[in-house]
């Protein structure tokens, strides 16, 4: 039995991609159930594929707010010195004219912050401890770290704190 093989360059240029279709189609439907369950194989890789990359999308927006709406917030602005050398003495210069700029965009919740390390001590006993200085009614509509005090309430008024442990 002689076997003719068809090549690209033996075919007119015209006729050789509507051979190639007709050939493929004729050769799905050889075998339906084969061509059934290889589509349908397909789909259920591309159904699985979409479901983890959505379900991966939505862990990663849970973890970005899990880890700033503790504490940090979504920005911060700090003296840029403040990043290799934490000094108290590090601050941002003209903070309040940078505060009343950024209040004027309705789409930034802001909040000014402080924050000093500081030697605590209690009794006998001394740490290492963050001081940080905050206003408590702005705090409120960023942070989740307000809904985790279990004992006593949230300070009132300038000469009130709040102290704590994690």
């Amino acid at each position: 039995m002689a076997e003719v093989a068809l090549t690209e360059s033996t075919l007119p240029r015209n006729r050789s991609s509507g051979l190639i279709w007709r050939l493929a189609w004729r050769n799905l439907w050889r075998n339906p159930r084969r061509t059934w369950l290889t589509a349908g194989g397909i789909a259920f890789a591309c159904l699985l594929v979409s479901f983890s990359m959505a379900l991966q999308a939505g862990t990663y927006v849970m973890m970005i707010n899990s880890a700033t709406g503790f504490l940090a917030g979504q920005l911060q602005i700090s003296n840029p010195n403040y990043v290799q050398d934490e000094k108290f003495e590090q601050t941002l210069g003209g903070a309040t004219e940078l505060e009343r700029t950024l209040l004027t965009d309705p789409a930034l919740t802001i909040t000014p912050r402080v924050h000093a390390y500081a030697l605590v001590s209690a009794g006998e006993r001394s740490f290492g401890g963050l001081l940080s200085g905050v206003d408590f009614e702005r705090e409120r509509k960023i942070v989740t770290f307000f809904e985790k005090v279990r004992e006593g309430s949230l300070p009132n008024n300038d000469q009130e704190v709040i102290v704590g442990q994690c």
